[in-house]
């Protein structure tokens, strides 16, 4: 019988651990399907990237789904390369069909390819790339769709990371070549609200209504609910109803939260009758991440401190009066500054605490 830890979190999950989002894939696969670009917006670690995961391995072989992180890319050079080492390394597989596909379609470009010891694929361009070598390969889905005679499906994850890239101009690049392709369909995600509003809905840029906005929000109660017993069953233990609801009362169905929660669950029993034990396994998490909690608390300003202690306390919204005076946050224009300013970092989303746990951890100080 199974009985190592069922529950993931923290990292991209597919197949058996991925928690049932039919309707999302199929609306993602009517969208993507009809030839339209979706833009798909959750904050972090509501599924994003494992749903696109998902959504690519049940694509047909006509299909091809290919992810750039855009997290993890810093510079024009790093977003080039990584561009042309996804795309054809998914699509070609071995070095030698690679070397050959960069010769037909980037004959310009002069790329270095190197298989290093560890057997991993590198790619080193010769110079920095120009405005028209982008251009060439942002047009390589298209190319290579049209000669496989597949779509290639590019799922930017983490676009809104677009703004350190030369922002605005590589938008514009970009929209003048996607918008001509027959043989391509883009997604793209983000986790921060403001700065996807700002790519596709200002009329003033690039991407402006570019996609079909698709909106990840928790999974429904009933799905995890089902989920998170048969995880608990199938590795030889037993979790009471009473104790799923007050997981989800927790974590409000947030995917990744509910994922830790259980795990952390899991070591403390395999049989899950007391709900209590849901309290002693936040408790562990708690501790767990409090270094990291007191280091974002360091660098808070007092205003910023008090209105996060108010978040994650109060059931008022934090413009009302009630609110305002009991922290003592001076006016509404303070507090949609310390809002604002909390949102750019990441820490409150929509007025909320991104972190339940963080959130958690502001109740018991």
């Amino acid at each position: 019988m199974h009985r190592s830890n069922p529950f993931v979190y923290g990292k991209v999950v597919s197949g058996e651990d991925f928690v049932n989002r039919q309707k999302e894939l199929e609306e993602l696969d009517s969208v993507i399907k009809s030839g339209k670009s979706v833009i798909l917006y959750s904050p972090r670690g509501t599924g994003k990237t494992s749903l696109i995961h998902e959504f690519f391995s049940r694509l047909p072989k006509d299909y091809k789904g290919i992810i750039i992180d855009m997290f993890g890319t810093s510079t024009r050079d790093e977003l080039a390369k990584e561009l042309v080492r996804n795309i054809t390394m998914s699509v070609y597989g071995t070095l030698d069909k690679i070397r050959k596909s960069i010769g037909e379609f980037l004959r310009k470009l002069r790329f270095e390819i190197v298989l290093t010891p560890e057997g991993e694929i590198r790619f080193e361009l010769s110079r920095t790339p120009s405005d028209e070598d982008l251009a060439m390969i942002l047009d390589l889905p298209e190319r290579i769709g049209r000669e496989k005679r597949m779509t290639v499906v590019v799922a930017f994850d983490e676009f809104q990371e677009v703004g350190k890239l030369d922002g605005e101009e590589l938008e514009k690049l970009m929209r003048s070549r996607f918008q001509h392709h027959q043989n391509a369909v883009y997604i793209f995600t983000g986790s921060r609200r403001h700065m996807i509003h700002q790519i596709f809905e200002e009329e003033q840029r690039a991407f402006y209504r570019f996609g079909r906005p698709m909106e990840l929000g928790p999974i429904p109660r009933e799905e995890f609910s089902e989920y998170i017993k048969e995880k608990f069953e199938k590795s030889g233990g037993r979790i009471s109803d009473a104790a799923v609801e007050r997981i989800l009362d927790i974590t409000e169905g947030h995917p990744s939260f509910t994922q830790q929660l259980c795990y952390e669950l899991w070591f403390i029993s395999k049989n899950v009758e007391d709900e209590a034990l849901v309290e002693e396994a936040v408790e562990t998490i708690i501790i767990h991440e409090e270094r990291h909690y007191l280091k974002i608390w360091e660098n808070l300003t007092r205003l910023q401190r008090r209105l996060l202690m108010g978040l994650a306390r109060e059931e008022v919204g934090p413009y009302s009066q009630q609110f305002i005076s009991k922290y003592g946050l001076g006016s509404p224009a303070n507090v949609r500054r310390g809002l604002e300013l909390l949102e750019k970092r990441g820490i409150v989303e929509e007025g909320k605490i991104s972190d339940i746990f963080f959130r958690e951890w502001l109740r018991r100080k």
